[in-house]
């Protein structure tokens, strides 16, 4: 079965592509909701278990742009 993946620095860049367009679009539906902002809070829960889901199934390969030391680095220098 082959097992699609993106390189990390690709995937931290569709994760930020991927949160700032759901962002937007939460701010373009809020107005037209008016009083309805469980429907804008479901839209955002729901667009945060999809990349969840996506890190968790193993297609993104977030590296936080290199903030965070990785699990490789912190084993090569034990």
């Amino acid at each position: 079965m082959i097992k699609w993946q993106l390189h990390p620095f690709a995937s931290d860049i569709f994760i930020t592509v991927y949160l700032l367009a759901t962002l937007a679009i939460r701010f373009y539906l809020e107005p037209q909701l008016q009083s309805h902002p469980m429907a804008s809070i479901g839209v955002g829960a729901f667009a945060l278990f999809f990349l969840w889901a996506l890190i968790k199934g193993g297609f993104l390969n977030p590296n936080y742009f290199g903030l965070l030391a990785s699990n490789k680095k912190k084993v090569a220098n034990k």
